[in-house]
């Protein structure tokens, strides 16, 4: 969901990946992708690509996601490591690392016009 918030035209709920985050955490991820993301990417998706900083902070933002998870599956029941692992993956915590592309702007319609008739010329 981050990295469509970023793409050139995108509008509507989709630009707001961090409110998203929230309510998948609040209401279940499988009751708000039908309900809410794909309504928003079908009628408010952008075109083109994402900038080069989007895309290049998207590699490590989901690092504490993966370890967290593994955490959650592999440390005992009991332990406090995984109470404040699985309280972590449970809580706002993790929708709220999308505010890192709160200074982040999507590349402009212009430029993925020109970018889109540069391939359209070179084939």
């Amino acid at each position: 969901a981050t990295l469509e918030a970023g793409r050139a035209g995108a509008k509507g709920p989709i630009r707001y990946p961090m409110i998203l985050g929230l309510l998948y955490q609040l209401f279940g991820i499988s009751v708000m992708m039908p309900l809410i993301w794909v309504p928003a990417y079908i009628y408010g998706k952008g075109s083109g690509g994402v900038s080069t900083t989007r895309a290049y902070l998207s590699v490590p933002m989901w690092l504490p996601v993966v370890a967290l998870t593994a955490i959650v599956f592999t440390a005992p029941t009991d332990s406090y490591l995984w109470t404040v692992s699985a309280g972590t993956l449970g809580g706002p915590g993790l929708a709220l690392i999308a505010a890192v592309y709160w200074f982040d702007s999507p590349p402009a319609m212009d430029d993925v016009k020109a970018i889109e008739q540069g391939e359209k010329a070179a084939a």
